[in-house]
């Protein structure tokens, strides 16, 4: 691993302790800033420094020494996305994804500046937020952090682990930007769009998709995303609202019950409800709407199946 890439390490407030407490520690006078790349190619000098420094991490990741993980900066342009860029790093995706706390591989990137680690493994916040990082502190809780590396990168702690990638689950909700199916069975009794009111008898715009079924179906978050509204009205009914990454709301009206709470995370397929004919309903069907930046959008250009 090259000094320069040791003398750049912890610029940011960057510290490290296997096994206890956090350790705070603050770049010195005179300390380099994180070594930025300017272009992915063999022209660019910092882009080779992190090639050579990622190599020999990983060359101390098989022989089980202990090191500490450096970081370079990288600018993403309107043409990169994170598939490209993880190709052309060679870091694993895991870590790539968790230290820069990317939710989904089509997240936009373009403009955003990226922390690149020269090494393996996964970050896992301390303090999750997104769908992504809630998966991983669910499976830390349940497999410990005894011996991780607590790490304070630009005031985000994470607990470090070098020999971690993501698991099965955790790749699938990455890697697949996809919506599921609300239901485990679907059957459209009315489409998006244009349509008379079988309320008022009066054409209207219907801004989602009824789903027939039986009263107290199983009712499943299309897409992971944290429950932003849980209640009810005169029209949907019971309802549930999820917000997903990029502006993007789930609705589910008409339930004869509701299993979730307003700030609960939820994953692709957990239950949040039943089928049910509340509020403005003929019979028991699931409404069922997709809206991206605030505007009603055919479900069936997001869910496979409809």
């Amino acid at each position: 691993m090259t000094n320069r890439a040791y003398r750049t390490i912890l610029p940011v407030l960057c510290a490290l302790l296997a096994g206890g407490p956090l350790v705070s520690q603050e770049a010195g006078e005179g300390s380099a800033a994180i070594p930025v790349i300017e272009s992915l190619t063999f022209r660019d000098k910092a882009f080779m420094d992190f090639l050579k420094d990622l190599e020999a991490a990983y060359r101390m990741t098989a022989r089980r020494e202990d090191f500490t993980p450096v970081f370079y900066e990288y600018t993403p342009s309107d043409k990169d996305d994170f598939i490209s860029l993880n190709a052309r790093f060679s870091t694993p995706a895991s870590a790539l994804a968790t230290v820069n706390r990317i939710e989904t591989a089509d997240e936009s990137l373009a403009g955003r500046t990226l922390l690149i680690p020269a090494s393996p493994g996964l970050f896992a916040a301390e303090h999750p937020e997104t769908a992504l990082e809630y998966l991983i502190a669910q499976r830390y809780s349940n497999t410990g952090q005894k011996n991780l590396k607590k790490i304070l990168v630009k005031n985000m702690i994470f607990w470090y682990n070098p020999l971690d990638t993501l698991s099965v689950e955790e790749r699938s909700f990455f890697f697949d930007p996809s919506m599921k199916l609300p239901l485990k069975d679907v059957l459209v009794s009315s489409p998006f769009g244009d349509r008379q009111s079988p309320i008022t008898g009066q054409w209207q715009r219907h801004n989602g998709v009824d789903l027939a079924a039986p009263e107290g179906t199983p009712v499943l978050a299309c897409k992971g995303g944290a429950v932003e509204e849980a209640g009810s009205d005169d029209t949907l009914g019971n309802y549930v609202i999820i917000e997903h990454p990029g502006a993007v709301k789930s609705l589910y009206a008409h339930l004869s019950k509701i299993a979730v709470s307003r700030g609960d995370r939820v994953k692709t397929g957990a239950v949040i409800g039943e089928v049910g004919e509340t509020g403005a309903a003929t019979g028991p069907h699931l409404h069922f709407e997709i809206r991206i930046n605030g505007q009603a959008q055919d479900p069936k250009g997001s869910v496979k199946g409809l």
